[in-house]
């Protein structure tokens, strides 16, 4: 985001922020993992819960709970959101709608096709969550009720194909993301050593591909070569895609660091 428009989003999450201590329960629109991680950095006085309708989501929505909710039996994603059902169902309900969309079988459609034709209906990538492809003809799309009650007559075809939208019943389960897990020794937890392992680089291409402004940590652009990659960090890579950091362990015998990561595929 721009200056202007970073700070623009500051403020809306402290306009949530202060309506919820004044006993509002009120969330956000569906976020990107970068702005996710905006706002984060601003600071607030009432509890927040970020969920996309299920464990992997990428893009969320961040819930603001008044105080009243008192404490949360446990403290993982699924005891807060068992919380909030609880006092708040209608309103999850709605922010959260799934619907079920499934095509004739004629051809094989990717995610590509489900969000370029649902935004070619003239709706914002921000009202939608994610868009989980089941299988070769159906998936299922995050959105608030009132896009679903438009999408539930307006979304006629997916690319040439005609398809069927429905809500999505509790028994769809959806699957975890597909990744392709990484191993490899580096010399240190640099960013130019950490992308080099990666994507199989010698370290000097690492270095001009992260000056080059080509290199996301954490959905943040990183120029700098030597910044610090931890264990649960995300990298994105322009033309190689997202990674995840899943470990930098213990020093091998010649006393390099095993790096262990997950490439989304």
């Amino acid at each position: 985001m721009e200056r202007g428009e970073t700070a623009l989003f500051c403020a809306r999450i402290e306009e949530f922020d202060a309506l919820a201590e004044r006993g509002e329960f009120c969330f956000t629109r569906y976020l990107t993992p970068r702005e996710q991680m905006q706002a984060r950095s601003v600071r607030g006085r009432v509890r927040r819960f970020v969920w996309g309708g299920y464990p992997d989501a990428e893009r969320r929505r961040i819930f603001f709970v008044p105080d009243y909710v008192g404490e949360v039996d446990g403290e993982g994603e699924l005891d807060v959101l068992e919380t909030l059902v609880a006092y708040f169902p209608e309103e999850l309900s709605a922010a959260l709608t799934r619907l079920h969309i499934a095509g004739s079988g004629f051809r094989s459609l990717t995610h590509r096709d489900y969000l370029g034709s649902v935004l070619a209906l003239g709706i914002e990538r921000d009202v939608l969550g994610d868009i989980v492809v089941l299988d070769d003809y159906s998936a299922v799309l995050f959105c608030d009720d009132k896009i679903a009650a438009y999408l539930l007559t307006a979304l006629e075809r997916i690319g040439n194909d005609k398809v069927k939208v429905n809500f999505a019943s509790d028994d769809i389960s959806l699957p975890p993301r597909a990744t392709r897990p990484i191993s490899d020794t580096i010399a240190s937890p640099r960013l130019d050593c950490v992308v080099a392992a990666l994507i199989n680089l010698s370290r000097e291409k690492a270095k001009m591909m992260i000056r080059a402004g080509e290199v996301e940590l954490n959905f943040a652009p990183e120029q700098r070569t030597d910044a610090e990659v931890r264990e649960g960090d995300m990298l994105s890579l322009r033309g190689h895609g997202r990674f995840r950091i899943c470990s930098i362990g213990t020093l091998t015998k010649r006393g390099r660091l095993r790096l262990s990561a997950a490439q989304y595929i």
